[in-house]
């Protein structure tokens, strides 16, 4: 069986200092051809699919500058400055409060997705996994606090 925790979203971000070189990003075509860090696991790393406000959907590819499996060391690569990353939004978002990323076309959809806990179909559910499973989802539930930037970010 499995249960839906919380929701999430990919965010696409870069360090002020990589914007203010590159300059000026209002419609996912700006990132085609630019420097991207790229999440390895997936079967086209550099191919990120976008839906947009008005319902448009498609795909920009960016130039790979770095791909790796750990979201946690594309965020410090885009920290640096090395190029745009588009990671969900509970790895950047302290980045993203704390001024080090700014997050960038956030009214266009990128990657959603959902974390689910996955258990053994039972006839009876222990109490513990009960109870385990309650607290994540009051803990994390239909508004994480990892997506509370995405409302106030300008788009």
């Amino acid at each position: 069986k499995a249960r839906k925790i919380a929701d999430f979203r990919h965010v696409v971000c870069a360090a002020p200092k990589f914007l203010k070189n590159f300059g000026s990003v209002r419609h996912p075509s700006d990132l085609q051809s630019a420097p991207g860090l790229c999440y390895g696991n997936l079967p086209y790393p550099a191919i990120w699919t976008f839906r947009g406000p008005d319902g448009e959907s498609g795909t920009v590819t960016v130039t790979p500058r770095l791909e790796a499996t750990n979201g946690g060391a594309l965020r410090e690569a885009a920290i640096a400055g090395h190029g745009f990353l588009c990671e969900p939004s509970f790895i950047v978002h302290a980045a993203v409060e704390q001024g080090l990323l700014c997050p960038l076309l956030t009214d266009y959809r990128w990657h959603d997705m959902a974390i689910y806990a996955v258990y053994p179909a039972t006839r009876h559910l222990s109490s513990r996994v009960r109870r385990f499973l309650d607290f994540v989802s009051d803990r994390f539930g239909s508004k994480p606090y990892w997506n509370d930037f995405l409302e106030d970010a300008p788009s």
